[in-house]
């Protein structure tokens, strides 16, 4: 995996820019000055060793719910177009099965949907987990997944304990 990322919201952003690195003073670009933090700076060799393991482990459990998640709706016998257009539209919970499936495919759809979203909740929970076990706090983590995608030479560094 090039970059790191849990299925959360503005984690699949990719961008190499690093702010204020273009303005004016600056000898050369990409060269830390004194007194200047850089991103990833902020992060100790601890913190960084222990999202290393935690996204080995969380990139594990995501692999397993997309098998799982297509083996459930394989065996729904709807075809996996649907829930690909219909779900990642969708509230938890607000969910709408397509018009034009019979009744009783409406019905499957949605018992479908809602063992998918049991799936995923457990999976959410696992990957919290594991974050705590590693000593981190979730917010930290997520931190650290947004600046590894902004900083090359953070994610050099997680990728040594990988």
């Amino acid at each position: 995996m090039d970059q790191p990322g849990m299925d959360q919201p503005g984690m699949d952003q990719p961008g190499m820019d690093q702010p204020g690195m273009d303005q004016p003073g600056m000898d050369q670009p990409g060269m830390e000055q004194p007194g200047m933090e850089q991103p990833g700076d902020r992060f100790t060799e601890a913190d960084i060793e222990s999202f290393a393991a935690a996204l080995d482990r969380i990139e594990e459990i995501q692999a397993g719910i997309q098998e799982e998640a297509n083996a459930i709706i394989a065996e729904s016998g709807i075809e996996p177009e649907v829930f690909q257009q219909t779900a990642p539209a969708a509230q938890p919970g607000q969910v709408t099965a397509p018009d034009n499936l019979s009744p009783e495919d409406q019905e499957q759809f949605y018992a479908t949907y809602e063992e998918l979203m049991e799936v995923e909740m457990a999976a959410q929970d696992d990957m919290i987990e594991i974050v705590q076990n590693e000593g981190l706090d979730v917010a930290t983590f997520n931190d650290m997944v947004v600046v590894a995608q902004q900083d090359p030479q953070l994610w050099e560094e997680i990728q040594q304990y990988r």
